[in-house]
C-alpha cells in the first residue's frame, strides 16, 4: 500500500509477493499531490521478516519506494528480498511499454528506490538479489540537484547478487 504518514513499531513476519513497489512494511511513500515537492512519510523502528518478492520492479524489505523527504529509520529486514536474476524478456518489455534498465530492478534490503529521501541507522541480514541495481540497504538511489540522499549509519550483512549495478550499501546511484 501507499503511505504519507508515520508509521512506527510494526513487524511483519508473512511473505509478500506483487508485481511492483512491493515492501515488507509500505509499498510507497510517495510525493505530496497538487504540486507538493515532498512527502510526509516515514518509517521508524519497524521489522520485516517476510520475504519480499516483486515480478517486475521495486521491492525494499521495509520500503519498496520512496520520495522526497520521505524517511526510514531504526529499522531491520531479515527476510529475502528479490525481483528475478533474469534479464527481462522481450516480450515482457514491449507489453509494459519500458526498457530493460526498468525490470528486475531496484531491490534493496531496506529501501529498492530512494529519491531525496533518508535512511538511517539500519540494518538488513537477509539475501537480496535480482538483475540491476541491487544493494544491501537501498537499490537505486536518485539524486537531484536540489537535495541529496542521506544514507547513513547503515549496516548490511546479508548476501547480495545481481547482473549490473551491485553494491553491500547501495547498488546504482
Amino acid at each position: 500500500g501507499t503511505s504519507t504518514g508515520t508509521i512506527i513499531n510494526c513487524k511483519n513476519t508473512g511473505d509478500i509477493d506483487g508485481f511492483y513497489e512491493v515492501g515488507g512494511i509500505v509499498g510507497e511513500i510517495p510525493r505530496l499531490k497538487d504540486g507538493a515537492t515532498h512527502s510526509l512519510g516515514k518509517v521508524e523502528n519497524c521489522i520485516n521478516e517476510g520475504n519480499v518478492h516483486a515480478a517486475y520492479i521495486e521491492a525494499g524489505g521495509i520500503v519498496a519506494s520512496i520520495s522526497s523527504n520521505g524517511e526510514v529509520k531504526n529499522c531491520k529486514n531479515t527476510g529475502d528480498v528479490f525481483t528475478s536474476k533474469d534479464a527481462p524478456s522481450k516480450h515482457v518489455v514491449k507489453v509494459l511499454g519500458t526498457n530493460t534498465e526498468m525490470l528486475h530492478a531496484r531491490v534493496g534490503g531496506i529501501v529498492g528506490y530512494l529519491e531525496d529521501s533518508n535512511v538511517q541507522n539500519c540494518i538488513n541480514e537477509g539475501e537480496i538479489y535480482g538483475y540491476n541495481a541491487i544493494g544491501g540497504i537501498v537499490g537505486y538511489s536518485k539524486v537531484n540537484k536540489s537535495q541529496w540522499d542521506d544514507v547513513s549509519y547503515n549496516k548490511n550483512i546479508g548476501n547480495i547478487s545481481g547482473n549490473d549495478y551491485i553494491g553491500g550499501i547501495i547498488g546504482k546511484s
